[in-house]
């Protein structure tokens, strides 16, 4: 129990001299001593108190250190967790990536056969046109080069004829 410390004897001559009863004056300085007592052992705290929170503290305090631990060991736990997800995820997304590839360069493949092969049809059926009007204009060529001919014959032979008769 806590204790107010004064000085008793002090106080008790002081009432004394303020010509108060010697039996008066240490019940008076008696019941203010166990009034004070009174009111320090519930507002002040002793050093039990203090000894007490000081193991309560040390305690809380070893239990944070074993919550943090265990939040840490969590939170690892959760980021390895979330990262093999995401590597997961990765390894998804890549094989889409490449089976999406690997159709658009099919499809683009394919495109480009097909336009090769109107290119080519193409080609072929300019070229036979290319061939067909060259024969046609050989034919023709061929035709008015006979028809010269024959316009020279005609109109150069009587000329010929007259020129040696004469």
């Amino acid at each position: 129990m806590a204790q107010a410390t004064f000085d008793t004897l002090q106080f008790t001559e002081t009432l004394k001299a303020a010509g108060v009863s010697e039996e008066q004056a240490r019940a008076e300085v008696q019941a203010i001593s166990l009034a004070f007592s009174q009111v320090i052992e519930k507002q002040v705290a002793t050093k039990t108190d203090i000894s007490s929170v000081k193991e309560e503290l040390s305690t809380v305090r070893e239990e944070l250190k074993e919550e943090i631990h265990a939040v840490k060991e969590e939170l690892k736990e959760d980021i390895y967790e979330l990262n093999a997800s995401i590597e997961a995820n990765n390894a998804k997304l890549n094989g889409r990536i490449d089976t999406l590839d690997k159709e658009l360069n099919g499809k683009i493949d394919a495109n480009n056969a097909k336009i090769n092969g109107r290119i080519d049809a193409l080609d072929t059926k300019l070229t036979g046109k290319i061939d067909a009007s060259d024969a046609k204009l050989t034919g023709r060529i061929n035709l008015m080069q006979w028809m010269l001919a024959l316009i020279i014959l005609v109109e150069v032979i009587p000329l010929l004829k007259g020129v040696l008769a004469g």
